[in-house]
């Protein structure tokens, strides 16, 4: 690093990496063309994710379409619970409510009247304020969010140990309720 010849050796290497025309004298290599094809299929694969009008819930978590698997590694039980909070669709009264067998959105753990969001389950409903005290509360005041409970390590870490011990967004927890 820092040595001038070595530096116009990686521009001209980058420049001609990002060389798309094909040339067959020069011949192209499959990884090449494997690596180009998968640049390519994320790009589109991106813009349709930008521009489409679905998952408008899950848009607050700034993320974009990539090729690898997240590196955290749980039960399957607890991945599904995270994903259903982050997508707004699991075992709460504000996307229950759209079953015919649920009448009400309003959270029947805590009597405030509020609608039983993932936001409400995680942050506010009292029911929960002792295993929030333990888990989530933990972070920094300004870290307690739902974007770092979803995309901070350390804040996935405290939402991990909060949906262990708290045992909500579970069919058996909300079966309990009614």
């Amino acid at each position: 690093m820092g040595i001038y010849g070595n530096e116009k050796a990686d521009q001209a290497a980058k420049y001609g990496a990002e060389w798309a025309e094909f040339c067959p004298e020069l011949g192209l290599s499959t990884s090449f063309l494997k690596r180009k094809y998968k640049e390519k299929t994320l790009k589109e694969w991106s813009n349709q994710w930008q521009n489409g009008t679905q998952g408008k819930h899950y848009k607050q978590f700034k993320t974009y379409p990539k090729w690898k698997a997240t590196p955290i590694r749980i039960s399957k039980h607890i991945w599904s619970r995270i994903m259903q909070l982050k997508l707004g669709h699991g075992y709460f009264r504000s996307y229950l409510v759209r079953m015919p067998e649920y009448n009400s959105d309003i959270c029947q753990e805590c009597q405030t009247n509020q609608k039983q969001t993932p936001f409400h389950l995680l942050f506010q409903c009292s029911s929960q304020s002792e295993t929030r005290k333990e888990t989530i509360q933990k972070l920094d005041k300004k870290d307690q969010n739902l974007y770092n409970l979803f995309m901070d390590k350390t804040g996935q870490k405290q939402l991990i140990t909060f949906l262990k011990e708290s045992k909500v967004a579970t069919r058996k927890w909300v079966l309990r309720q009614t």
